[in-house]
């Protein structure tokens, strides 16, 4: 089984001649004619009434040009008035070639267009303090949501912020706070603010701090109780110190009581006796005068307590004038 080709060439606008295995057709649409040849020299021309589907067949050979076949074919009213084909005008392939490339060019605007990129937005947890060698993400929304992002520049204070997918990452290894925002052509993102730190480092200087506020705690716990036993220690001391100044004046006061209760005592004594002289010398012959002399001094008394004697001597009036006494102005 071979393949047939069908050849067309266009010899004038309005003839053109098939090729077709064996046989060509020629066909000329203004007159409604066709010729159709066979390599075997036989052919049929085809006459027919453009416009009304009406045609003619002859078929000739060489050898018999005698016989004459016609064949009249008719169709329905409706079919026989279809118009003819318009003719083909010059440049209409370039217009056909030009209305594509607009359409596609108009295709391919309209998808730039829709993909030409009018904001950024960065986000990120900018209350949270992250870790330093920490991989943070930072998401990225554009509008519109599907534009291209291949050219994205991105800045940052410090650290270094990379393209991860559709969205961003953040690292560094130093703490602090860091500003960034990306570029993309002319359009530039919001600025946001990460704040990373040493945590590792902050551990181990909030385990420091705490056991500086515990032993500074416990020291001045220790120097509160040394203080309030060096207080109850005090107070004791000054509690035996004024029991005794309590008891020292007590035993003062005492003792001046006891001696004036002495002194009572013997003024009472002498008083009894010299109320007992008395008694006895009013009683017996008058006797002469007794006066008491004191150790010290030049004055005879009637009264032993006069002037604060102290032990004194009771002798008679003739013999304290005799030795030298003289009356005291006081009892005399």
């Amino acid at each position: 089984m071979g393949l047939a080709f069908r050849k067309s060439k266009k010899t004038a606008p309005d003839v053109k001649i098939d090729s077709y295995k064996n046989s060509k057709t020629r066909t000329d649409r203004t007159k409604g004619v066709h010729y159709k040849g066979k390599s075997k020299g036989k052919r049929t021309p085809v006459i027919g009434l453009p416009g009304s589907r009406v045609s003619k067949r002859k078929t000739s050979s060489p050898k018999d040009s005698s016989k004459k076949i016609y064949n009249i074919r008719f169709i329905k009213k409706k079919e026989s008035l279809l118009p003819e084909e318009p003719k083909k005008k010059k440049g209409r392939g370039c217009l056909t070639v030009f209305i594509v490339l607009f359409v596609l060019g108009g295709i391919c605007t309209l998808f730039t267009r829709d993909n030409k990129l009018e904001t950024i937005v960065l986000s990120a947890d900018e209350n949270n303090r992250y870790d330093i060698n920490t991989a943070i993400p930072v998401d990225v929304k554009t509008t519109p949501s599907n534009a291209d992002l291949k050219d994205i520049e991105c800045e940052t204070s410090g650290g270094e912020l990379k393209k991860d997918g559709d969205n961003l990452l953040f690292t560094t290894e130093e703490s602090g706070s860091y500003t960034m925002y990306v570029l993309c052509g002319d359009i530039k993102s919001n600025t946001i603010t990460i704040t990373v730190e040493d945590k590792d480092a902050l551990a181990v200087k909030e385990a420091q701090e705490k056991a500086e506020t515990e032993a500074a705690k416990k020291a001045e716990e220790e120097a509160a109780k040394k203080a309030e036993e060096e207080a109850a220690k005090k107070a004791k001391e000054e509690a035996a110190k004024k029991a005794e100044e309590e008891a020292a004046k007590k035993a003062e006061e005492e003792r001046i009581a006891a001696e004036a209760a002495a002194q009572k005592a013997e003024e009472e004594r002498i008083a009894e006796e010299a109320a007992a002289q008395e008694s006895s010398q009013a009683n017996q012959v008058p006797q002469e005068q007794m006066v008491w002399i004191p150790q010290s001094g030049s004055k005879y008394h009637s009264n032993p307590s006069c002037s604060g004697m102290n032990n004194p001597q009771q002798v008679t009036v003739s013999e304290a004038e005799s030795m030298g006494f003289t009356p005291c102005k006081k009892c005399y």
